[in-house]
């Protein structure tokens, strides 16, 4: 069984540049349990466990050269902190229970989206700094330009500043007071000993696990989260329809559903989180039937 997004080769000098750099991408990746290899597409290949990458779809979003090799890296960790999270005690069944809360209500998806991507990008730059000019260009002048955000959604402020701020420290953006307050907040979240805790730095340290990761994002930042959103269900209201009573965006169960899909743009995945639980999977089983058999030698 394969899953695959098929992507053209682009630039002249891309195939060079790349040749160079597979054997990064392909060490990086060997902790998946899969084969990485360069391709002319993303693929997973269930039945061998072999898969192929293309840094031409990072290029074909608009990212330079090493911008690609960043994001393609990047895209590798997040097989690496999946990985983690079901190999952990407890974590397969906290994937479980999330990945049905996510489905029920798509925009913490999308708020662990970019806690996630934070944390995954420290990690991928302490292994390859050489990546972080890059990187930093990457959301400073293409992924995010904007510094004064305040006329958008309070709930999409949050996050794209909580992202942007994150990976380009030297830079504040402009929020809605309230936004501001609900960020400084999780900076000073004061514990039972009396300590005063940066809940943002802690969720997007590099060396986090993904289980206290996921706990502590729905234990301190989700409900924040969710008071912008309803914030912003109410402003939008009588905005949107002469008639209060009415539900928003009828035929739709998201009312901010285009906001929310612009936000998903910005961080493009070239295989979907499904499948790549699926591959992970496959390998975790083909382990423990190597284990069972191992031994029964024995």
């Amino acid at each position: 069984m394969i899953f695959e997004q098929t992507i053209n080769d682009g630039l002249p000098n891309e195939a060079a540049f790349f040749e160079r750099e597979n054997r990064l991408l392909t060490d990086y990746a060997s902790v998946t349990g899969f084969q990485f290899n360069r391709g002319t597409k993303w693929q997973i290949d269930l039945e061998t466990g072999k898969a192929t990458y293309n840094p031409s779809f990072f290029i074909k979003q608009g990212y330079s050269l090493t911008q690609s090799l960043f994001a393609s890296v990047h895209e590798v960790e997040h097989w690496r902190e999946l990985l983690e999270l079901l190999n952990q005690d407890g974590g397969r069944d906290e994937w479980e229970r999330n990945k049905a809360r996510w489905k029920a209500t798509p925009r913490l998806h999308l708020l662990d989206n970019y806690i996630a991507d934070v944390k995954d990008n420290k990690r991928v730059l302490t292994t390859f700094p050489s990546l972080n000019d890059e990187t930093c260009r990457l959301y400073r002048d293409f992924l995010f330009p904007e510094t004064q955000i305040s006329n958008k959604l309070f709930h999409i402020q949050f996050l794209e500043a909580i992202l942007r701020e994150s990976m380009l420290p030297e830079e504040n953006v402009s929020v809605s007071p309230q936004v501001r307050e609900g960020i400084e907040k999780l900076k000073k979240i004061t514990g039972t000993s009396g300590k005063t805790w940066n809940i943002i730095e802690i969720v997007t340290d590099k060396s986090i696990n993904p289980l206290s990761r996921l706990r502590l994002t729905e234990e301190y930042i989700e409900p924040i989260y969710e008071a912008l959103y309803q914030q912003d269900l109410q402003n939008r209201k009588p905005k949107d329809s002469q008639d209060t009573d009415k539900p928003q965006n009828q035929g739709s169960a998201d009312p901010f559903e285009q906001e929310h899909n612009e936000m998903r743009e910005k961080l493009p995945r070239p295989l979907p989180e499904a499948e790549i639980e699926e591959a992970i999977m496959k390998v975790k089983r083909n382990e423990s039937e190597a284990d069972r058999a191992l031994k029964a030698y024995e």
